[in-house]
């Protein structure tokens, strides 16, 4: 609502017709949004010189995860998870996903294991998703009816995502928020394509790619987005692979064959080895963390 207000008083301004001029290029608009969000949120994310100087131990949680995954294991330090622990035959392994423990890899070719980085990977998603949002809303624009009523339903949209979007609710420094702002952003990304595929009714390849690849690191990151994003991403191919094969109706082939061939195809064939990839990928860490690769977390030994 700020923002619809402040572009509503630039118009009656001198500089009026520069704002007007941004708020209706998307470039520019995004730009200066990311600005706005990267230099609003990084308060509102908690920091403090105590934080900056010494950290929370919890926060090397990854850095230690990745760490020990640079050696072929899937545990922790124990000082560091501490009573976020699991521990399974000796060993004190953490349920949280490994994709931001994979962020602290310029710390490990720099010899920078010790840097607690959690805020700023906190930052950086929480501007993902914020972004992606945005990027959303401004494809709506360009295909909505070019309206006043339209004009400021957009604003106010824009508005509520930077200013009081999911993600702005419970900025906070630590590894829970991380892992939550990275699955949303993987998410805000997934629906940013649907988007796309719903207003030109179709899904082009390259988008359905995307939206593998957004579900399966989801998956490595948060199970519980993961999954529905699988789900979702998986349901999206076997209709769109059945629209295709009553497309290719030739009277000749049966309708099943028809739609094996389509699933079989290209267009259908990289996205589930994307998903498979990382589901294997997933499967492979839960297995030797929790000895059943179906297990994402084992609270009998928490």
């Amino acid at each position: 609502m700020s923002i619809v207000l402040a572009i509503s008083a630039a118009k009656r301004g001198g500089f009026g017709e520069a704002v007007r001029g941004m708020y209706q290029d998307d470039r520019k608009l995004q730009w200066a949004l990311l600005v706005f969000m990267a230099l609003c949120y990084l308060p509102l994310l908690g920091v403090s010189w105590r934080l900056l100087l010494w950290g929370d131990p919890l926060n090397l949680t990854f850095n230690s995860m990745f760490e020990h995954l640079m050696h072929g294991r899937f545990d922790v330090a124990p000082q560091i998870v501490g009573w976020e622990g699991f521990v399974r035959d000796g060993r004190y392994y953490a349920y949280w996903g490994i994709f931001c423990a994979l962020l602290r890899f310029p710390l490990w070719i720099f010899h920078r294991m010790n840097t607690d980085i959690t805020l700023w990977s906190c930052l950086v998603a929480v501007c993902l998703t914020g972004m992606a949002k945005i990027r959303a809303v401004l494809l709506i624009r360009r295909h909505s009816a070019h309206s006043p009523a339209a004009g400021w339903a957009i604003g106010l949209m824009l508005g509520y995502i930077v200013l009081g979007g999911s993600a702005t609710g419970y900025l906070k420094v630590t590894i829970y928020q991380e892992v939550d702002f990275w699955a949303s952003a993987f998410a805000a990304i997934f629906v940013y394509f649907a988007v796309q595929g719903l207003i030109h009714r179709s899904f082009a390849d390259k988008a359905l790619r995307w939206m593998a690849l957004c579900a399966g690191l989801a998956l490595l990151t948060r199970v519980t987005t993961g999954i529905g994003l699988i789900l979702a991403c998986v349901l999206l191919l076997l209709v769109l692979a059945l629209q295709e094969s009553n497309a290719a109706r030739d009277g000749h082939r049966p309708a099943v064959l028809r739609f094996g061939q389509a699933l079989v195809g290209r267009r259908f064939l990289i996205p589930t080895g994307i998903l498979a990839l990382l589901i294997a990928a997933t499967g492979t860490v839960n297995y030797f963390r929790w000895g059943n690769p179906a297990t994402f977390a084992n609270y009998y030994i928490y």
